[in-house]
């Protein structure tokens, strides 16, 4: 049954706001520090998710007592930790290559799954990972060795990926009464709390300066980025956790295209060959992590 066309421009148009986040993250931090911006941003999301949830309802819903320390942790992976690293990261990588390294997720959150219910990797999913390592060698390499970026932004970033895929692996372990959008209001707004010890660690190199170009990109990766690009991923899980997870293979395509002619970045032979073969590993284990997705959105 071929795909309706309302869903394939979703699909689309989720792509494109998703991968956009290195982008508005990169040009904003002409007016900001990554730490003072990503702490901001998830903030100013956190406040409205929960203005949302006010207006929507009537009122807002607190976690249970023995709630709290659960979303802490999970807003600690999924918000601290790895949206920290990623800010720091993206700073002094390419946006295009932040695109494509974030685009493992589904990988390591695959593996991570198999390694806490004790099943063994399959054929497939192994194959796939090691696509995935190599196009990501292949894709960094030329540029690590001509010294256009360091070592240690790369490291930072797989810290960050890794804490992700950690957090969602525990989100689908765990149990909540809390609604999903509850949890991620409450979540986002913990997490973006836990990064005011980086702020005040790294005050010397803080900056902000509230131009139009902070508020623009604020704006856009607080209400564009994370709140209407989440809710069409919700729409397109609830529709087909199989074909949403597809779309998350367009996400690196995207993001070279946009680094391209928003900021200018060159696409080189490399970048896309190590594409090529990271895509290829994520749609050879597909089966696998469709598995994944069907468990997290059934619970």
């Amino acid at each position: 049954m071929l795909t309706p066309k309302k869903d394939i421009l979703i699909g689309i148009l989720f792509s494109v706001l998703w991968s956009s986040a290195a982008i508005a993250a990169k040009l904003g931090f002409h007016s900001a520090s990554p730490i003072e911006l990503v702490m901001l941003r998830f903030l100013a999301v956190g406040v409205l998710l929960l203005l949302g949830m006010l207006i929507y309802t009537g009122k807002i819903h607190l976690p249970q007592k023995n709630e709290w320390h659960k979303i802490a942790i999970f807003g600690l992976l999924n918000t601290t930790v790895y949206l920290g690293c990623f800010f720091i990261a993206i700073k002094d990588l390419p946006g295009g290559l932040g695109n494509l390294f974030t685009s493992v997720n589904p990988l390591i959150i695959l593996l991570l799954s198999n390694l806490w219910m004790k099943r063994k990797v399959k054929t497939n999913e192994l194959t796939g990972m090691l696509l995935c390592t190599a196009g990501l060698v292949i894709a960094t390499f030329p540029l690590l060795r001509s010294e256009q970026i360091k070592i240690t932004p790369v490291i930072v970033m797989l810290l960050g990926m890794f804490s992700f895929s950690l957090g969602n692996v525990y989100y689908s372990k765990t149990k909540f009464s809390l609604s999903a959008d509850s949890i991620n209001a409450w979540q986002i707004v913990i997490g973006g709390l836990g990064l005011s010890p980086l702020l005040l660690v790294n005050r010397g190199d803080a900056y902000l300066i509230p131009d139009l170009n902070f508020w623009l990109n604020l704006l856009w990766l607080s209400v564009v980025v994370s709140i209407i690009s989440v809710r069409l991923w919700f729409y397109l899980l609830k529709k087909d956790p199989v074909h949403a997870s597809q779309w998350l293979y367009l996400a690196p395509v995207f993001g070279y295209i946009l680094s391209f002619f928003v900021l200018g970045e060159a696409i080189t032979g490399y970048a896309i060959a190590g594409t090529v073969v990271v895509i290829a590993g994520l749609i050879l284990s597909k089966k696998s992590v469709r598995k994944i997705n069907e468990g997290v959105t059934k619970k």
